[in-house]
Parts: C-alpha cells; sequence; structure tokens
C-alpha cells in the first residue's frame, strides 16, 4: 500500500510506496502532474474529503489497474492512501479476459450503485 500527503493545493508533501529507493522527486509537485488524467477520477472524491472532514474511500480504474483509495483529511493536509487490487493481465486474450471479470468484480463489490449500467442484452441481437 502507497501513502501519500498532500497539502490544501494538492502539492505532494510525503511520498511511502513501502518500496525501496528515492520518493523525494515527487515531493513538492502537484499531484496531477504526476498522474495525468487523474485529476477527473480524484479530485472531486479528495475535495469531498476536505470539505466534510470525513474520511472518504472509493475504487477506481486507472493505468491499468484497480485501486482502492482511501482520503483521510489532517490539521496539515489530505494523507492518501492508495491499495492496488487488480492489474490488467493483457498476454493473451484469456488472461485479458479474466482480469478484466476480476476488475469488474472489484468494481462491483466496493461501489453500492452501478455508475454506468450494461446494457440489456436481447438474444435477438446476435447473428
Amino acid at each position: 500500500m502507497s501513502h501519500y500527503v498532500l497539502d490544501h493545493e494538492d502539492r505532494i508533501m510525503l511520498v511511502n510506496t513501502g518500496r525501496p529507493g528515492p520518493q523525494d522527486p515527487f515531493v513538492g509537485q502537484v499531484i496531477w502532474e504526476r498522474l495525468p488524467g487523474a485529476e477527473p477520477l480524484l479530485r472531486h472524491r479528495l475535495d469531498e474529503a476536505r470539505r466534510t472532514g470525513r474520511e472518504v474511500g472509493f475504487t477506481i480504474f486507472y493505468a491499468g489497474r484497480t485501486r482502492h483509495i482511501r482520503a483521510v483529511p489532517a490539521a496539515d493536509g489530505l494523507a492518501v492512501y492508495v491499495e492496488q487490487l487488480t492489474e490488467l493481465n493483457v498476454r493473451t486474450l484469456a488472461a485479458l479476459a479474466e482480469s478484466l471479470r476480476q476488475i469488474v468484480a472489484e468494481l462491483d463489490a466496493r461501489e453500492p450503485v452501478r455508475r454506468d449500467p450494461q446494457a440489456p442484452v436481447s438474444p435477438q441481437a446476435l447473428p
């Protein structure tokens, strides 16, 4: 599990990925510069945690992985915990299909309401 601390302007103040190696290059940068395309997925949830003063947990699919995010407000910023769940496996068509099933199951299990339900299936639409 990775752990980040963001200030009120979404600058990274602390990084702990649990892996060896320097984490300092990320410190001081705005998180949206480090995670291209993630702002529309994350910003409203991070803002919700700041606005309400309550922990907000959610699951997203970003950069080929399903991740569970917890945003916890603190006096000096926002602690963000990232748990890697499922990674998209594209080695074979069968592996891709299985990883997609796992990702859908992870998202369904953690979200009480499906935001984008699948269209109903009609056997008449099949050749």
